[in-house]
């Protein structure tokens, strides 16, 4: 196939979201299209509303309240199906089955994108940019992350577990974790199980949570860590700590055992992802400035002034919880970067990155690193009077479900609510502003309009 290499320099700045999740986007409802050509790449068809995916254990058909088709929500030619194979400096390398190159291609030219097929035995295009941002989240353990590229194969795995367990006649269920999903998927098991033990025709099973620490919820404060505890011990849920779970133990190797993983988010894998002038950490998260650009490795101060890191896959200069709203919070700063920079007509100068050596399509590490000691430059945003990010809007309340209660815990306390009028009420009583954080929700009204108005605006 021929090559159509084109200048990303030419119209609009070509805007490149590597993810669609809570970060990917937030941003995107941020930025207009009069400003940036925007091309958002996923490897899934579909946005899930993580926090709720536990009770999707239990009710499969609640994931059509909890999930969004991106062809419907994302404007016309602005999504691209495709999975990130390698971060450059200037471009990115996505894979998407070899039969729709072609179509691909045509969209892109369309759109005045600079690209060139590389690999193509393995269907690898790669795609310029003058912008991107890096927001491709964190792997969770199926079945609570949603591993199926197609939304259609999501809630056929979602149904095909349901069944699996419900029929399954083990008689004990171990939950891998002790954090706040593993809470909420015990405590969703067993109220579901003691509920329908008669229709099954089966004693329920035991429920267990294994956790290697020697707490549960470890980041909630005593007080609603205790709350947590009681509740547990009032379902018979029993709390094992300070334990690995065996590795005979694992998902389907023992009849009378069954494995739940919810031993916490996954960044690893995300490493050989990017070009190695990123600045990673062990457990693969990219490193990030005050501003969200990308620290660059082996040049302490300098940054990737183009391309930007929000949510789970970024370690920020300031702390902060792997949660949706933080994500959210990542994203909406840096679509006030990217709109400070349009007004201000700065666009980032690519006369530094003279043309790389490249092997097989990609940049090989030696070029990137010497190129950037040779020639950096750096976007001053302070001079279009973009201030650094700072946490400043934390979540006040943070929700962990409990079954048929939530616990709303507090950075000092916290109480256990049955429904959502006892929740505003609380919320009344001790005069927080609102409650924007880990929001588990089933049963109440209107999720999907309250997901969807978080993201888009309305």
């Amino acid at each position: 196939m021929q090559s159509l290499d084109r200048s990303i320099s030419e119209s609009k700045p070509k805007l490149l979201i590597l993810g669609a999740g809570f970060a990917g986007l937030k941003l995107y409802s941020g930025v207009s299209e009069k400003d940036y050509s925007v091309l958002v790449v996923s490897f899934r068809d579909y946005f899930e509303y993580c926090p709720s995916a536990v009770h999707t254990l239990v009710e499969p058909e609640y994931h059509k309240r909890i999930s969004l088709d991106l062809r419907t929500v994302l404007r016309e030619n602005d999504f691209l199906q495709a999975g990130l194979q390698m971060l450059s400096l200037r471009s990115a390398v996505v894979s998407m089955p070899e039969n729709e190159i072609p179509s691909t291609c045509q969209r892109l030219a369309a759109k005045g994108w600079g690209f060139r097929p590389v690999r193509t035995d393995r269907g690898c295009l790669e795609i310029d940019f003058d912008y991107c941002v890096v927001a491709i989240g964190a792997r969770y353990p199926s079945p609570i992350g949603a591993a199926p590229y197609n939304l259609m194969m999501r809630r056929l795995e979602l149904m095909c577990y349901f069944n699996n367990i419900r029929k399954s006649q083990v008689q004990m269920i171990i939950v891998k974790g002790g954090g706040y999903v593993g809470v909420e998927v015990a405590t969703v098991l067993k109220e579901y199980f003691d509920e329908n033990s008669v229709r099954l025709n089966r004693a329920p099973p035991k429920i267990e949570i294994w956790t290697r620490g020697n707490t549960i919820c470890p980041n909630l404060n005593p007080q609603a860590r205790s709350k947590v505890a009681e509740n547990l011990d009032t379902k018979g849920i029993k709390v094992v700590t300070s334990v690995e779970v065996p590795s005979n133990f694992s998902e389907g190797s023992n009849l009378n055992v069954h494995v739940i993983d919810c031993s916490g988010v996954q960044t690893t894998q995300n490493k050989q992802l990017y070009s190695p002038c990123f600045q990673q950490t062990e457990n693969g998260l990219l490193c990030v400035n005050e501003y969200l650009q990308l620290n660059l490795s082996n040049h302490p101060g300098l940054c990737a002034d183009n391309i930007f890191g929000a949510g789970d896959c970024v370690q920020t200069p300031i702390s902060s919880a792997k949660l949706g709203y933080i994500a959210m919070l990542h994203g909406d700063y840096i679509a006030k970067c990217l709109r400070k920079l349009a007004k201000a007509k700065l666009q980032f100068s690519h006369t530094h990155l003279e043309l790389m050596p490249r092997s097989a399509g990609f940049y090989s590490s030696h070029s990137i690193q010497s190129e950037t000691a040779s020639h950096p430059v750096k976007i001053d945003l302070g001079a279009v009077d973009v201030q650094p990010y700072t946490l400043t809007k934390e979540p006040n309340i943070l929700l962990v479900s409990l079954g048929d209660t939530v616990l709303m815990a507090t950075k000092d306390g916290g109480t256990v609510c049955s429904s959502f009028k006892a929740m505003k009420s609380y919320i009344q009583e001790t005069t927080l502003a609102g409650f924007k954080g880990n929001i588990i929700a089933k049963g109440f009204q209107g999720i999907n309009k309250f997901f969807n108005n978080l993201l888009f605006g309305g």
